[in-house]
């Protein structure tokens, strides 16, 4: 019997990825479900927790929730592809946390090294009332606690997306939900999401906002690995006007600050009913949700799962031709190439509802499904228990989901309880050939074709110095071929794929990561960087912690290394964009060369607010505050700030009122480790508008205030 069978059209084809990753257990095939909560010989479990408990890395190591046999408390656990299970909740010995070692949920990094969650377990800090949020280095075997996670049990209402946590790969940000006021701002009474970053060492709130129409307030959905963009839902100043259940789609991105509505059709209407559940892939440009609403026809029905493109493209259900399956729960892999989901099979597969909910696989290059939670040997029939709250590692390869079913393996236990189970996707065929041998697929390399640095491409017969890069990653759907440009230019890279959607990323000239756009052409030459986007577009260049060039289409740009950053210069065309910190400036031809420097700052500090509109009396001078650091160390280089006013409209912030500063106007303050103040002073006009400090790193940072 074939072990997929196809139900969905191929108008959703060609979202998939080139990574490869190590296989979940010794001899397992595609199709094969792994029994995972099972006994290692050294450690049994009574029972797993209920939904969402559940989380998996690239690699196939499934983190899960379990009673150890013999013990009251539920434990944290980490099954590694080769069967090794290590405790997640426990010292740097570890040793199994005292009482309860964790709370709520928890998650994994995609690379499998980290693990965050939620704990009241003195083994990680006293006992005080509330909760701490604890990352666990899996390899080092280090708990620390990185942020306070407010009192335990906390009042964020969503049903399935309660306590939520997540960690991006290098344990460098942690984002999370409470309802805990953290901050003196935070006065809305409902859950909000915080990230936690270590190059700043605090927990910073990202949501906002004053109105929770049914008091559900946000719910974490996704972080994506490199800590950049968070997904969420919420009903705090929702767009909508009805519906109790769920909320709106939010993707948010941390480093423009950038908040766009995903829950909607393609026009931007925002879909009536909200969304129940929904998932991002890696580079945030393809988002995954379960609504009730039709975003093609804003029609009510059935939960249904839909693919949207975060740019605003076209919407695709996942649906069989002429039905109208129920799904739950959707969530897509990292490159792409995979969604899995809550459904029912049988209706599905025949059009008519069966007796157990199950976990659906979508391969979304060939729009085909396969089922997850099949009984043992029948790949087309259903386990005898209910399945469902699936996790999908980071290339599609392995879906970790829960169920009661006893029928899908062989080494069931006797208990009849919840357990965790792996099954290794069947993988769609790639529509393009290895034609080289190098793993990254349909790759024109430039490297005499030896295959020896994968993915690698030089041009060393017209450009002087030397143009080279690596293609580090693709969608397995995408055609990237490198060719060589006439001198003085070094390569051309043209990105071909047919589904419209994902991202090459380049190692270029050894001095940048750059990500190109797919259906992209842009050329590339060494030396001083220089970038020209010919069509498609636009090609980012990341310059490190956060700061981005945004290249367009018609923009010639150039990047070169200058001292501790970089200056960026647009030759030719349309203007770059730079963003960090949540802030953007524009660099044009006509503009002089701009410096950027790839610091964090931290401000402003009290007594301004960026999240308010600061009031200050008449020529009051004002202490602009802030930190800057790099790699996480201080910045202690910093000699010259200014500060300018810029009249404009009142900000429908609240108002925070700013007292004047003994601080002489104009004079910038070297404070210790990294700190800096600056005297700012106000006009002697009443009215509202914009501070705008610059301080050479490449954009403006900014504040509201009102002159009274």
């Amino acid at each position: 019997m074939d072990r997929r069978r196809i139900v969905a059209a191929a108008a959703a084809a060609g979202i998939t990825g080139a990574l490869v990753i190590a296989a979940p257990s010794a001899q397992a095939a595609p199709g094969d479900i792994e029994h995972v909560s099972r006994d290692d010989g050294n450690q049994a479990f009574e029972q797993s927790v209920p939904m969402q408990s559940q989380d998996i890395s690239a690699d196939g190591s499934v983190l899960f929730q379990a009673i150890p046999q013999g013990r009251g408390f539920f434990g944290l656990f980490v099954r590694r592809p080769d069967g090794t299970v290590l405790r997640a909740d426990s010292d740097a010995a570890g040793n199994a946390a005292s009482g309860p070692g964790f709370v709520g949920r928890s998650a994994i990094s995609d690379n499998g090294r980290y693990v965050a969650f939620r704990s009241e377990s003195p083994t990680f800090a006293p006992i005080d009332g509330r909760t701490h949020i604890v990352v666990k280095d899996l390899q080092s075997g280090a708990a620390t606690v990185v942020a306070d996670g407010g009192a335990w049990p906390d009042k964020c209402a969503w049903s399935s997306g309660n306590d939520a946590i997540e960690v991006a790969d290098g344990a460098d940000v942690v984002a999370f939900e409470t309802a805990a006021a953290l901050d003196p701002t935070d006065t809305n009474g409902v859950c909000d999401i915080h990230i936690w970053s270590a190059a700043t060492g605090t927990a910073e709130r990202v949501t906002s906002g004053d109105v929770s129409q049914y008091g559900l307030g946000n719910s974490l959905l996704a972080l994506t690995p490199d800590g950049r963009r968070v997904l969420y839902r919420s009903d705090v100043d929702s767009p909508r006007t009805f519906d109790l259940v769920n909320g709106d789609l939010w993707l948010l991105d941390t480093a423009t600050g950038q908040r766009t509505l995903q829950s909607a059709a393609a026009d931007g209407t925002p879909l009536p009913h909200g969304i129940s559940r929904g998932d991002v892939t890696d580079d945030g440009s393809l988002v995954v949700f379960a609504s009730s609403d039709d975003p093609t026809t804003l029609a009510p029905g059935l939960p249904r799962a839909w693919i949207r493109s975060t740019a605003g493209g076209a919407i695709t259900s996942l649906d069989a031709p002429g039905a109208t399956t129920p799904m739950y729960y959707p969530v897509i892999s990292g490159d792409g190439r995979v969604i899995a989901a809550d459904i029912d099979w049988d209706w599905l597969t025949t059009g008519t509802g069966g007796a157990t909910a199950d976990v659906g696989v979508y391969t979304v290059a060939d729009g085909t499904w396969q089922l997850a939670s099949h009984v043992l040997g029948d790949p087309e029939s259903d386990g005898n228990g209910q399945s469902g709250s699936a996790a999908v590692s980071a290339d599609g390869g392995h879906v970790a989901f829960q169920s009661w079913a006893t029928d899908m393996v062989a080494d069931y236990p006797a208990s009849g309880a919840r357990k965790i189970f792996s099954y290794e996707v069947l993988l769609a065929t790639a529509p393009n050939p290895d034609l080289d041998g190098d793993a990254i697929l349909d790759v024109v390399d430039q490297d005499g074709g030896t295959g020896a640095s994968p993915g690698a491409f030089r041009d060393t017969v017209d450009a002087s110095p030397d143009t080279f890069g690596t293609i580090t990653s693709k969608p397995a759907d995408m055609t990237v071929s490198v060719s060589d440009e006439p001198d003085p230019e070094g390569v051309r890279v043209v990105t071909t794929s047919p589904s419209g959607i994902g991202s090459a990323r380049i190692s270029l000239c050894g001095l940048l990561s750059v990500t190109v756009r797919a259906n992209t052409t842009a050329v590339f030459t060494c030396g001083s960087v220089t970038m020209r986007v010919v069509d498609g577009g636009p090609v980012e260049a990341d310059l490190g912690n956060g700061t981005l060039v945004t290249i367009p289409a018609g923009s010639t740009t150039w990047i070169d290394s200058s001292g501790t950053g970089y200056v960026v210069d647009v030759v030719a065309g349309a203007p770059a964009v730079i963003s960090k910190d949540g802030t953007t400036a524009t660099v044009g031809v006509d503009d002089p060369v701009r410096t950027v420097q790839p610091w964090v700052f931290t401000g402003f500090g009290a007594p301004v607010r960026n999240d308010s509109l600061n009031v200050v009396e008449r020529g009051d001078v004002v202490a602009l505050s802030w930190t800057l650091s790099s790699g996480g160390s201080p910045v202690t280089t910093l000699r010259s700030a200014t500060a300018t006013f810029v009249p404009g409209a009142c900000s429908p912030l609240r108002e925070n009122k700013v007292k004047g500063s003994d601080l002489k106007a104009g004079k910038l303050v070297v404070l210790k480790g990294g700190k800096y103040q600056l005297g700012w002073k106000a006009p002697r006009t009443k009215g509202c508008g914009q501070l705008r400090l610059d301080i050479g790193d490449g954009v403006l940072h900014t504040a509201e205030f009102r002159i009274r």
